[in-house]
């Protein structure tokens, strides 16, 4: 998006793998919140698409990947997808499919036309809260997963640590399928260095297939040191399965002041925390990683 311009933090390429939008017309795309801990986040601001776009222009982000807000939608897709058709190159798209959410029809068939549509290259199986009837690791998640294989779909995984077996099934069943688990499956990082009590998250590490993606909300909700974080994952999981993403606007940091930063502010602030990796560490976390695993994902983005 941004060309020519001076790399950042040793970044040559800044790949925002979580973003979010919300529409302010729900006539157009009628709301179908759900409650969960942070509340309607959406609300009280502008956190349309446009905005969005407008933000990321502004910053030195290269491409974005829009993930579905499921706090607002559900896995009603319409706002995601109207946006992606809207905006210029350099934005890309992870939709959701709730396996149960329509009864009658095929989540798989669901998947495939989710897959048709323009730039969304990416499903997240999202499993917060915990269903009373367990999927991720029975046969409705085989079948997304291996769907997801079929089309090239990148697989996202939103879930919390009590869901972590049946998410290294998922990672030992299919070897050949590149995982990300979103918020770094909110483990817990309270208390210092080595962070004892992230040990489901550690034991995960020993598939290959699995990276990790950091976000300012895994860092606030366990009130972290974000350097001392990354230096843990990195030496559990390595530099090359550790991917970024802002969380905006769902998640925004505030200054000094207790201003809310801007989507540049914050970008910046998420790139300092890999400030005392090597430059080749730095690169693939910043952006080498994201094209790396999922290519599909910026087949129709140009050259940044």
């Amino acid at each position: 998006m941004q060309a020519n311009r001076e790399p950042k933090y040793g970044a040559v390429v800044l790949v925002d793998t979580h973003t979010h939008a919300v529409s302010a017309d729900t006539d157009r795309f009628p709301q179908r919140p759900t409650a969960f801990a942070n509340g309607a986040w959406w609300q009280g601001d502008d956190c349309s698409f446009e905005r969005l776009r407008d933000e990321v222009a502004a910053s030195s982000v290269d491409r974005v990947i829009l993930v579905q807000a499921a706090g607002a939608y559900g896995d009603d897709n319409s706002y995601l997808d109207d946006s992606l058709q809207t905006s210029e190159s350099g934005f890309s798209g992870v939709g959701i499919i709730d396996p149960f959410s329509r009864p009658g029809t095929s989540p798989n068939q669901r998947v495939r036309e989710l897959a048709e549509q323009h730039r969304i290259g990416g499903l997240r199986l999202f499993y917060i809260p915990q269903p009373d009837t367990s999927w991720l690791g029975e046969a409705p998640g085989d079948e997304l997963i291996d769907t997801c294989a079929e089309l090239d779909l990148a697989v996202s995984v939103c879930c919390q640590p009590p869901a972590f077996d049946e998410l290294a099934s998922q990672l030992a069943r299919r070897p050949d399928v590149p995982f990300a688990l979103d918020h770094c499956g909110f483990a817990d990082f309270t208390g210092d260095s080595p962070y004892l009590a992230a040990e489901p998250l550690w034991n995960l590490s020993d598939y290959p297939n699995l990276v990790v993606k950091l976000t300012p909300t895994l860092v606030r909700l366990n009130d972290a040191n974000p350097s001392a974080l990354v230096g843990e994952l990195v030496a559990n999981f390595g530099a090359d399965r550790i991917i970024w993403g802002s969380d905006w606007p769902q998640h925004r940091e505030v200054d000094e002041h207790g201003q809310q930063l801007t989507y540049a502010q914050q970008v910046d602030l998420i790139q300092s925390w890999i400030t005392d990796l090597d430059p080749q560490q730095k690169q693939a976390i910043a952006g080498d990683n994201a094209q790396r695993l999922w290519p599909q994902l910026f087949t129709n983005l140009g050259a940044p």
